[in-house]
């Protein structure tokens, strides 16, 4: 399930990278291969689902932009620059279920990287992920 993450990642990064070559079939492709690499709940398919919607609108916003020949602006600042961390939301939302589903110290972390980015603010207070798996193994 961790793969979803980085297939978002790059799902996100060809829309604002390449907004010309992102076609409404690549999308489908797309998610389609998401879905036969393994299978998907229906949680995680409707994040999926809120994450290709994001995209879209990334897709739209550097469409019009000017800048979208600039290629020293990363694909992370792109997505910031178009949509701020609302952006990140869905992928959080995303982030939190694989964790849930499949708790990694790498999710973990990707989870209060993301949380930072959307809340500005620290996830869970700084806790570890070796504290809050103690914590989890007491509820």
């Amino acid at each position: 399930m961790n793969a979803l993450l980085g297939a978002v990642d790059s799902l996100y990064e060809r829309a604002v990278m390449e907004p010309r070559s992102w076609t409404t079939q690549g999308v489908a492709d797309w998610m389609e291969s998401i879905s036969t690499d393994e299978p998907l709940d229906p949680k995680a398919a409707k994040l999926l689902r809120r994450a290709v919607k994001t995209a879209e609108r990334l897709q739209a916003f550097w469409l019009a932009d000017s800048r979208v020949s600039d290629m020293s602006i990363p694909w992370q600042s792109r997505v910031d620059l178009a949509l701020g961390p609302r952006a990140w939301r869905s992928v959080l939302e995303l982030a939190s279920h694989v964790l849930d589903q499949e708790p990694t110290e790498e999710t973990f972390d990707t989870v209060g990287a993301l949380f930072r980015l959307v809340n500005n603010r620290p996830w869970l207070d700084g806790m570890t992920f070796h504290q809050w798996m103690r914590d989890s193994e007491r509820s």
